[in-house]
């Protein structure tokens, strides 16, 4: 009902709606990473990134996070130092969220797609939105405005033992 009430909300009338999903090789490279950052591990933010750079892109990175959260300022401090650290030529766009739901995520990416990345000259197309992060409905609401701009998405998958449990430190 609520990705309805948005499909609704964003007004284009009807849509069709075709997927390519192809999990046997790695995400094309981009321009730009649209990612959720919170108060966690931000260790696959920075193997996407590598990826990206390795390949001419990940020039620009909007982080959209929650605003006045001191965890979530430590983490982007921490995004920030590592960067640095690692050599990545990224300039970091902090994007805040008034709200931790669904339609607020909604309305920020797809604000965000729509207008922010053209003041940096790129398309939605140049830009992914990485669903790693971000709780469930944050990463709906993302996954929503994304397809409604035609950005391209990505997942930052986990080695995971023959329990299935993750292991530490294996993001691919």
């Amino acid at each position: 009902a609520g990705a309805y009430g948005l499909y609704r909300l964003d007004g284009h009338g009807r849509r069709i709606l075709r997927a390519n999903v192809d999990e046997s090789r790695l995400a094309r490279s981009c321009s730009g990473v649209v990612w959720m950052l919170g108060p966690g591990s931000f260790d696959h933010l920075l193997v996407a990134l590598q990826h990206h750079q390795q390949h001419g892109g990940a020039r620009h990175c909007w982080l959209v996070m929650e605003e006045q959260n001191e965890a979530v300022s430590t983490a982007y401090k921490g995004v920030l130092q590592k960067a640095t650290e690692l050599g990545l030529a990224t300039l970091f766009h902090p994007h805040y969220l008034q709200r931790l739901d669904t339609r607020a995520s909604y309305e920020a990416i797809a604000t965000l797609l729509e207008r922010e990345i053209g003041e940096e000259k790129l398309e939605p197309g140049q830009v992914v939105c990485d669903i790693t992060s971000g709780t469930k409905p944050l990463t709906a609401g993302m996954v929503l405005a994304s397809l409604a701009s035609n950005s391209p998405i990505e997942y930052v998958e986990t080695d995971r033992d023959d329990q299935g449990k993750p292991i530490p430190k294996t993001a691919r």
